[in-house]
């Protein structure tokens, strides 16, 4: 198989999946249609099956298709990355990329980074910040090493992709209030006594807007509509300080930004915690993976102790 495909067979399978057109992707690969057409044929062939069903309105991946083009994804991205890693050698730096959500780059990355510089060889970071979802789907194409996030399930539910999970520690979520509101000496709080405070909410879909909303249920009250949206904890604490409203974030954050703005409150019931765990692809197994996995996982082995 392999003396049979080509880079180029790669580029083409991602241009027709990206443009969903024979005629498109020919423009995208500076090719002719028919020469596309017949490229498309070969490479069906030497897989025997059909990786793009055509109809009037372009052409539409099959379910081997979405396969066959997550995989050309990974080994194209891995040619750049080797590229880069190549010139990370000559400066003697193993490069990586990891995704996280922003309240485990703001808590702990730059200490992870500390143990990354120690290492022998140095470890060189690109750090994508962003949704749990969005990052797993950026781990499955490709595009990132690992994850160092909750895990919230395949994002990809028919993709070949296996995904390995290894918790890390336990996240606890708190309350925060300014230091003028008027449970901010206060040790324990009801959360029905809250309810009806004006709150600052992370997105709908985050697992920290999930774990609050369970908490609400958990008191036996709908959660209150938010009055802002936002996912960053620096913006979050920013605007309890401010007084805007009540917030909720991970207590990495508040130990990270030293916050001395804000007072935590313990509420009853408990916000429930999630687990962080490092997750990478099954299929994944480079020496370089290796070391990023130890280096993690000895840095929060220390952290929890």
């Amino acid at each position: 198989m392999a003396s049979r495909l080509r880079l180029k067979d790669l580029q083409l399978l991602l241009a027709l999946e990206q443009t969903g057109s024979l005629r498109a992707a020919a423009e995208v690969l500076n090719v002719t249609q028919p020469a596309l057409t017949k490229a498309l044929r070969e490479i069906e062939g030497a897989f025997n099956t059909t990786f793009f069903t055509r109809s009037q309105r372009g052409v539409t991946p099959t379910l081997q298709g979405r396969v066959v083009t997550r995989g050309a994804r990974i080994m194209l991205q891995t040619l750049d990355s080797t590229h880069r890693e190549i010139a990370d050698v000559r400066q003697r730096f193993t490069s990586v990329r990891l995704g996280m959500p922003p309240f485990v780059a703001h808590g702990h990355f730059p200490g992870l980074m500390k143990v990354f510089l120690q290492s022998d060889p140095p470890v060189s970071a690109r750090v994508v910040e962003g949704a749990v979802h969005d990052l797993l789907e950026r781990l499955v194409s490709g595009d990132l090493d690992a994850l160092i996030t909750p895990y919230v399930g395949a994002p990809v539910p028919e993709s070949a992709c296996r995904l390995v999970y290894e918790p890390l520690l336990e996240c606890r979520y708190v309350a925060i209030v300014s230091n003028q509101h008027r449970f901010a000496r206060t040790s324990v709080v009801d959360l029905r006594e809250l309810v009806t405070d004006r709150w600052i909410m992370p997105s709908d879909q985050s697992l920290l807007r999930k774990s609050l909303h369970t908490a609400f249920q958990l008191a036996g009250v709908t959660p209150p509509t938010p009055v802002v949206e936002v996912d960053d904890p620096i913006s979050h604490i920013n605007l309890v300080a401010a007084g805007i409203g009540i917030g909720c974030v991970a207590t990495s954050s508040i130990c990270s930004t030293g916050a001395s703005t804000v007072s935590v409150l313990r509420t009853r019931p408990e916000i429930p915690k999630t687990t962080v765990a490092f997750i990478f692809r099954a299929d994944d197994h480079s020496d370089k993976l290796e070391l990023i996995k130890n280096l993690v996982s000895d840095y929060f082995s220390k952290t929890r102790t």
